[in-house]
């Protein structure tokens, strides 16, 4: 499928907004859902795989003071989340095969 240029349009929008920081996980996980609903709406694919991964102040430099911990939130979609091999096969493709569960919100 191609896109068309109102399809370039929205995402060109949304893009600086998807890029700024996420001070909490509550939010990385709220910009997962976001990401991946609008490239799901926008472009109508049969899956979307969104996969976020970024560490937190508050465990590096607060409260735990766990430096390197990292959060990861998802969301899959479609094929993605229908289809085990397809889920599977991206996220070999990502290093993510083996690294513990993710939270599919």
């Amino acid at each position: 499928m191609t896109t068309g240029l109102a399809e370039r349009r929205v995402l060109a929008r949304r893009l600086p907004a998807w890029s700024t920081p996420m001070p909490s996980v509550c939010r990385s996980s709220k910009k997962t859902v976001q990401i991946a609903d609008t490239l799901n709406d926008v472009l109508r694919p049969k899956g979307v795989a969104v996969v976020i991964e970024g560490s937190h102040q508050c465990m590096t430099t607060r409260g735990v003071h766990k430096p390197g911990a990292a959060m990861v939130t998802s969301r899959m979609p479609g094929a993605f989340r229908s289809d085990g091999s397809t889920r599977r096969t991206f996220l070999a493709m990502i290093g993510r095969t083996g690294a513990g569960p993710l939270s599919n919100t």
